[in-house]
């Protein structure tokens, strides 16, 4: 799979989370699963909080994860990973021909992203990457990049479910996906990508830290990362982040599920990000008259293999 189509979500997730608020920290403290039975008048579906990071934690579907794929009649993701939409999405991270990365962020910046890009597997071109929109460049230095990682447990889900002749739907069309990213302005994106790049430049800990609360399902956790790290948003770009990447996405998810999930067992995967809270995707199906209820699970890894570092200095 082009990694192009693993970036965009990685980002929203890591970063949404920063944005929750103490109602929404508070809420989102009981959600110590990633995995969520969802029930309504007979119908059975499950939702699958996923992390759009590769991992080898990820290189097998647990059974009881596959079990309920298996049982259900259409998949949704969050965009559909078919290389219709690959291309969308690489058409989308690129600025207009006539102009640069470079000249958008300034010499300085643009030589640390050449230095971390440089180090990937394989490395990208800095002609490459000077084609990018800034907040698009944020998104490919996510994490350490390597030729030999494996596919990312969202993209493998949706790869089953289309062999066990599930229906596959996406919640969002790429268009969709990226618009809030281009509304937000270059001083905005430059806030991004300042982010990113100091993340890079730490050797991934943020990454790191929220890869083994994710392996343990703790969500909790993965919010308490987010909490205790300092960033250099405004208050004011933290709100509109939150609002236009988790919360209004949320709310869309919601109304484009609903008229399946009512008629069809399915089988949601989505970010994790979008479960936390009370604006969080659990809170809302709960409040729309669903049942719902965590399944315990673990993933399939021998327990030396859970806590994977990127010391080479990348990460998404």
């Amino acid at each position: 799979m082009n990694n192009y189509l693993k970036t965009t979500g990685t980002l929203i997730i890591m970063l949404t989370f920063l944005g929750l608020g103490c109602d929404d920290k508070k809420s989102g403290s009981g959600l110590d699963s990633v995995f969520w039975k969802i029930e309504y008048q007979g119908r059975t579906s499950w939702i699958f909080g996923t992390m759009h990071a590769p991992n080898e934690a990820f290189s097998r579907i647990p059974e009881p994860v596959k079990k309920a794929l298996a049982e259900s009649k259409v998949f949704f993701s969050e965009i559909e990973p078919d290389e219709k939409n690959q291309v969308k999405i690489m058409q989308g991270m690129l600025l207009p021909e006539n102009e640069s990365l470079e000249g958008k962020i300034g010499r300085s910046k643009f030589t640390q992203l050449k230095n971390i890009t440089g180090k990937f597997d394989p490395p990208l071109s800095p002609s490459f990457l000077d084609k990018n929109r800034i907040w698009a460049a944020s998104l490919l230095i996510s994490w350490p990049r390597k030729s030999s990682d494996p596919v990312p447990i969202d993209v493998l889900l949706y790869e089953k479910a289309k062999l066990g002749g599930c229906e596959t739907k996406g919640l969002e069309t790429p268009e969709e996906q990226l618009a809030p990213l281009d509304s937000f302005t270059e001083t905005e994106q430059i806030q991004l990508l300042t982010e990113a790049i100091g993340e890079a430049e730490d050797g991934y800990k943020m990454l790191n830290g929220l890869l083994q609360k994710y392996i343990s399902q703790d969500l909790s956790g993965m919010a308490e990362e987010f909490y205790s790290r300092k960033t250099s948003y405004t208050p004011q770009f933290r709100d509109k982040f939150i609002d236009k990447l988790l919360k209004e996405r949320n709310d869309l998810f919601l109304e484009r599920l609903m008229p399946t999930i009512r008629e069809k067992d399915c089988f949601v995967a989505v970010g994790a990000g979008h479960l936390i809270g009370s604006n969080g995707l659990i809170a809302l199906l709960e409040k729309s008259g669903f049942k719902a209820t965590p399944v315990e699970f673990k993933f399939n890894v021998p327990i030396q293999n859970q806590l994977p570092q990127f010391f080479y200095l990348f990460h998404f």
